[in-house]
């Protein structure tokens, strides 16, 4: 599944755990997720199912188009 700007929306790391997200060579652009997770599985199966909970930040509606 992608983003409205491309982006492939997947599992990411970071030192708080694991969250949905999208990333750009290697980078992180978008945390999605409000949640994160202790295991990939876990974050997967909220993503698989989209259980998760969606952040209120601006680089949301950036990822998500710009509002559309």
């Amino acid at each position: 599944m992608k983003c409205a700007k491309g982006y492939e929306i997947q599992i990411l790391k970071s030192n708080a755990g694991f969250y949905v997200g999208t990333q750009d060579n290697g980078e992180p652009v978008c945390r999605l997720s409000e949640q994160y997770w202790k295991t990939e599985l876990e974050a997967n199966d909220h993503l698989k199912m989209h259980t998760y909970r969606t952040r209120q930040a601006p680089e949301i509606m950036w990822c998500c188009g710009g509002g559309k």
